[in-house]
């Protein structure tokens, strides 16, 4: 798959690989593998590379609940392959019949 068409199967689906805002650390873990790790007190992230995904919880007694992810799309700027223009994007994302207003 190329970048821009995972770029827009993320945008189109709101998922990475399957997983979402819902998945837990060790959901996320299992699909895409090693990770660093950075904790604040009730708030965690974890770097997975690409992607970014961000948990909380209400104390230290609580399990994480998922807050977020992110696509770090600027990590590819040094890669062989330039990174896609939103103009790319929105046709990928046509092309799924997703239109982006």
């Amino acid at each position: 798959m190329s970048e821009l068409a995972f770029f827009a199967q993320v945008v189109a689906r709101s998922t990475v690989r399957g997983l979402d805002c819902s998945s837990t650390p060790d959901q996320v873990t299992a699909w895409l593998g090693d990770y660093g790790e950075n904790l604040r007190g009730d708030l965690m992230w974890r770097d997975y590379g690409l992607v970014e995904f961000t948990w909380e919880r209400p104390s230290g007694k609580e399990p994480w609940q998922g807050c977020r992810f992110t696509v770090q799309c600027h990590r590819l700027e040094h890669g062989p392959t330039p990174v896609p223009t939103f103009a790319d994007l929105r046709t990928a994302l046509a092309e799924l019949d997703y239109e982006v207003k």
